[in-house]
């Protein structure tokens, strides 16, 4: 064996990748611009993306709205102003960072209707307020569900209904 066996700074072709002399810390992904991530969770609340959160947390802030007022089609005007709370929430903590949109399973059901509807809005000059910082012409949604536990019956209950409604130059990951 050799001593010098070690990698070399060079050795992955990018010294970004070399070992460092700093102290070992948690160390964070720049951004070009500083990013709020707001998570919007599945229909358990606050606290069951965890791995979701951890990960966003690395690229820069995240955050998670705690509660749904409830599931079902009568409580989305409920959840989109929890969500739009949020996110003016967010913006106004760390004024020179974008806030995105992140939703998880259920969550990514309520971004879609509140992108959905603002871009109905548009047209109609009917936008609520939403800090500047907030995006709305993009997310990640992350496990959409396409289905509950049967297949729809009817285009009532399709839930990729809301996705046409999206304007077409929206983003989605």
């Amino acid at each position: 064996r050799r001593d010098d066996a070690a990698p070399r700074p060079d050795a992955f072709g990018d010294e970004e990748f070399a070992p460092s002399s700093e102290p070992t810390t948690t160390r964070k992904h720049r951004l070009r611009n500083p990013t709020t991530f707001v998570i919007a969770g599945g229909s358990s609340g606050a606290g069951f993306c965890h791995e979701l959160k951890e990960a966003l947390s690395r690229l820069g802030h995240a955050t998670e709205v705690e509660r749904w007022a409830g599931t079902y089609k009568a409580h989305m005007n409920a959840n989109i102003t929890k969500l739009e709370a949020c996110a003016n929430a967010a913006a106004r903590v760390s004024e020179d960072a974008s806030v995105l949109f992140v939703g998880n399973s259920f969550g990514c059901r309520v971004v879609a209707e509140l992108l959905a509807r603002r871009a109905a809005d548009v047209e109609t000059r009917k936008l609520k307020e939403l800090h500047e910082n907030v995006i709305t012409t993009g997310a990640v949604l992350v496990s959409y569900p396409l289905y509950g536990p049967a297949a729809p019956r009817d285009k009532t209950q399709d839930r990729r209904e809301v996705l046409d409604r999206l304007a077409p130059s929206t983003r989605l990951m």
